[in-house]
């Protein structure tokens, strides 16, 4: 592996988060409602606070309400968690080395065999996927380098219990 020569702090350029809703209803309530009937289901998924995909906490700028911070529960906490796994570059956790991904060994680099890295990349994901006890089922993983300091990712999980893909599309960039 190279080592990432630019010096940039790897970002998250965006992030998009497709719950395919076979056997969720589209209302977070209704979500959280049916979850909340089985007690295995609702501990597993439990609640978190709700970020930006930037990181940042949520600020809710409705003027009709106090709140400044907000909630995430259900299966939306478990693709935001790990949405979070993905954009973190390994090393930069506090108190967590071995958290996410080790963006630094494939950014800012060029390679002269793609595809081994690649499978690399792939490999280094779907662990990180794994890392999360939620997570039953890695459907498929799908780096591409779209240019030396720019990696898409395009990656499916199916979280224990459901039958229902959670489909994550993420750019990281120097």
């Amino acid at each position: 592996m190279a080592l990432n020569t630019t010096g940039g702090q790897i970002r998250v350029l965006n992030s998009k988060i497709n719950i395919n809703t076979e056997e969720l209803t589209d209302s977070e309530a209704a979500q959280i409602s049916a979850l909340s009937r089985n007690s295995q289901r609702k501990e597993l998924f439990s609640t978190d606070l709700l970020m930006f995909a930037e990181g940042d906490l949520f600020v809710n700028n409705k003027p009709y309400t106090n709140k400044d911070l907000d909630l995430v529960s259900g299966v939306y906490n478990y693709a935001q968690a790990i949405t979070h796994r993905l954009m973190t570059a390994s090393g930069t956790m506090p108190g967590d080395d071995t958290f996410g991904v080790p963006w630094n060994s494939y950014l800012g680099v060029t390679y002269s065999n793609p595809s081994n890295i690649l499978r690399a990349l792939i490999a280094e994901i779907t662990e990180e996927l794994f890392k999360d006890s939620r997570t039953s089922e890695v459907v498929y993983v799908r780096p591409e380098l779209v240019n030396p300091n720019t990696i898409q990712v395009e990656c499916a999980v199916i979280p224990v219990g459901l039958n229902t893909n959670i489909d994550i599309l993420l750019s990281v960039g120097v």
